[in-house]
């Protein structure tokens, strides 16, 4: 029997090792890669450390880089190459550091200020809250400008006029107030535009906004006329009772209300339906309106209107008193019979 020299016994065994170690490595890496972050974005290594002395085979070394690939890929680059695929969450930052901010300028961006609560900083300042209830321009310096010459904000539709607010009606549209000044206010009713001193509407009433007096100015789309209110001083957020005190009709005749119904003293208003004229330019004829309680004399200063139009284009023209009662001449501007419908005098003696 030929003996074998132990180095070479040695060599043979070693070279089995080394076949032994190369097959064990490539049997060890051969592993599908595995998801490399989890949840919160921890990155784990897809295939198991290697010890000491392990012979790292190409499975190993391929799994592992192509791993680190996948998740470089799934990384968002800084050039801005390849867009999110999924919501972008960040710190809530604060005002002094928002969490969206910018390199050149750290105290400009949005951050979370607390509960449905974004804000947008400036220079680290406060200049817009958004929230469920709306947006708000906070602190006491900030504007809002529109610049461009055709800019518009609408209010409830879309704008056509540059301030454009349209409600329901019954609702206050816009309120207008300066220092511990009452606040004027813009509302609608059903068949009325007003505004009011004071005076609001809460879609049912019109009520005091401040324990003060009120006032309004209302405009009536069925008479129509311009008519004017006061309302007594009263407690804020009670209903107010509005007393008219003058009127302006469309014909433009005015009724000083606040000198009352025809009664006994000094001042008197009465009112009645006016005569017909004949169908010719300059016709004319003349009503008499009886005062309930006759004047001392006729010396009392009276104006009559025509409050309404019965046909025609009808004018006040004179009047002739007596203590008991004003007669009044109506003409006829065109050549059609001209008729007030009702003519109102009011009367003041000295």
């Amino acid at each position: 029997m030929k003996k074998i020299a132990l180095g070479h016994v040695l060599v043979a065994v070693a070279c089995l090792c080394l076949v032994l170690g190369i097959g064990i490595g490539v049997g060890i890496s051969v592993k599908a890669a595995d998801a490399s972050r989890n949840s919160s974005g921890t990155y784990t290594l897809a295939t198991s450390a290697v010890t000491s002395g392990q012979v790292i085979g190409s499975g190993l070394w391929n799994n592992t880089f192509n791993d680190l690939a996948s998740s470089m890929t799934d990384s968002l680059d800084r050039n801005g190459r390849g867009g999110m695929l999924a919501s972008l969450r960040s710190v809530d930052g604060t005002l002094a550091a928002p969490s969206f901010s910018f390199t050149s300028e750290t105290g400009t961006g949005d951050y979370r200020a607390g509960a449905g609560d974004l804000r947008r900083a400036v220079s680290g300042t406060d200049v817009v809250k958004y929230a469920t209830t709306g947006v708000t321009i906070p602190g006491t310096s900030q504007t809002l400008t529109l610049s461009g010459a055709s800019s518009k904000v609408g209010i409830g539709a879309a704008a056509t006029y540059p301030l454009d607010v349209q409600t329901q009606v019954g609702a206050t549209n816009a309120r207008f107030v300066a220092s511990t000044n009452p606040p004027v206010f813009v509302y609608t009713q059903a068949s009325n535009s007003d505004i009011g001193f004071n005076l609001r509407h809460d879609g049912t009433n019109i009520k005091y906004d401040t324990t003060n007096t009120g006032a309004l100015w209302q405009f009536e789309t069925t008479g129509p006329a311009l008519v004017a209110y006061t309302a007594p001083s009263g407690t804020a957020g009670n209903t107010a009772t509005v007393t008219e005190r003058l009127r302006v009709n469309a014909n433009g005749s005015l009724i000083s209300t606040g000198i009352g119904a025809d009664g006994s003293g000094f001042k008197h208003q009465t009112s009645g339906a006016g005569c017909s004229t004949a169908a010719s330019v300059g016709a004319a004829c003349g009503t008499t309106l009886t005062w309930t309680t006759q004047f001392a004399d006729s010396n009392y200063q009276a104006v009559c209107s025509c409050y309404t139009t019965g046909g025609g284009v009808p004018v006040i023209g004179s009047w002739t008193k007596s203590a008991q009662a004003v007669t009044v001449q109506t003409v006829a501007v065109t050549a059609v019979a001209a008729q007030c419908g009702n003519i109102t005098c009011i009367a003041v003696h000295d």
